[in-house]
């Protein structure tokens, strides 16, 4: 009987830290997902809108490194600088993962 509870208090356990972690990801996408619809780039780097920051997003910012051009949008500019370098590459790491 005293195993039996203590496996079920330990699977428990688990399952309130998977789902705290959860929630902190989700909170951070949606997050993410309002900076966005409300213009603010600077905090959000999936490039390619899929869901996750990963290897497409990074190539995708590699592709448009160097200076914005002068007319047309500059989605990899995330520090508005008007060029695509380090600081942007650095925001796309920072927020490398997936969104829920």
């Amino acid at each position: 009987m005293f195993f039996t509870l203590s496996r079920y208090s330990t699977t428990l356990q688990q399952r309130r830290r998977d789902t705290e972690a959860l929630d902190a990801v989700q909170d951070r996408c949606e997050q993410l997902s309002w900076n966005r619809h409300f213009g603010h780039l600077e905090d959000h780097a999936d490039l390619v809108v899929d869901g996750v920051v990963g290897v497409k997003d990074l190539l995708f910012l590699l592709g448009a490194w160097g200076p914005c051009p002068p007319k047309g949008d500059c989605p990899a500019d995330f520090d508005n600088s008007d060029d695509v370098g380090v600081k942007d590459l650095l925001v796309l790491l920072g927020n490398w993962g997936p969104c829920p």
